[in-house]
């Protein structure tokens, strides 16, 4: 088949009100709240501050998730609502958390 008749055959499903998806498109940006990795454009949907179940996507370059952002490296500080947070390293190569400093 040539372009053309890819398209017009897509198009055809689209119109013919197929519930059936094929595959979900990520269209979420680093620091938007996502509930898994194919929902980002990253490919990474790691736990947010606080008690991590909100979810961010967020940069591969970065450790902890944050909203409206990239995301942090290790040892950045910051406020989550009235309280110091510390991204922290979990160890064993896990994915990074913001957490209240001991």
């Amino acid at each position: 088949m040539n372009l053309i008749a890819h398209l017009l055959a897509a198009t055809l499903i689209l119109i013919s009100g197929s519930s059936q998806v094929i595959a979900q498109v990520p269209s979420k940006n680093n620091g938007e709240a996502c509930s898994s990795n194919s929902d980002c454009l990253s490919g990474a949907c790691w736990p947010g501050p606080g008690n991590g179940q909100t979810h961010f996507c967020i940069a591969h370059s970065k450790n902890c998730a944050w909203p409206g952002t990239d995301g942090f490296m290790y040892g950045a500080q910051k406020q989550w609502q009235g309280d110091n947070v510390v991204c922290m390293d979990p160890g064993g190569g896990g994915q990074g958390r913001f957490a209240y400093p001991q």
